[in-house]
């Protein structure tokens, strides 16, 4: 809000161009007083403005790039995967997990340390370089259907 203050004071050069770089699937710094509104409705605040969309993603694997799209389907520009290797993808289902009950005395009332451990455990005894990272996304409550 500060910073929105300062672009509205009677002292800014009329001149200066403004741009902004962000990512709303991302927008972890609310902690910091950032508001998503600004973003989303940065032509209000500043005034014209044009967006251009970065929908590239270098990082990931297509699977990854394509599990990404179908948690997010409907809420942006899908991404397009750079890479063309096809990655490997395992999911699993929170709902349907059950610890053991070494793991639930080892971990009480936690059910995603034991379902990641177990998943850590088997991509490393199977030994795959397909499996170098991990990632574990939770929070959508909604059936994937896509084909990898």
């Amino acid at each position: 809000m500060l910073n929105y203050r300062a672009l509205n004071s009677p002292e800014v050069n009329p001149r200066i161009e403004l741009f902004c770089v962000g990512d709303d699937w991302q927008a972890i710094n609310g902690f910091a007083g950032s508001d998503l509104r600004f973003f989303e409705r940065f032509d209000e605040y500043v005034g014209r403005s044009r967006r251009l969309y970065i929908s590239t993603n270098y990082r990931s694997a297509k699977s990854i790039v394509t599990v990404g799209n179908a948690l997010m389907n409907g809420l942006g520009k899908p991404a397009v995967a750079y890479k063309e290797s096809p990655g490997a993808v395992l999911l699993s289902d929170a709902d349907r997990f059950r610890p053991s009950l070494i793991e639930q005395q080892r971990h009480q009332g936690d059910i995603i340390t034991p379902m990641v451990s177990r998943i850590a455990k088997s991509v490393l005894a199977a030994g795959s370089e397909s499996y170098r990272r991990i990632l574990v996304t939770g929070g959508v409550r909604r059936r994937l259907e896509f084909a990898v």
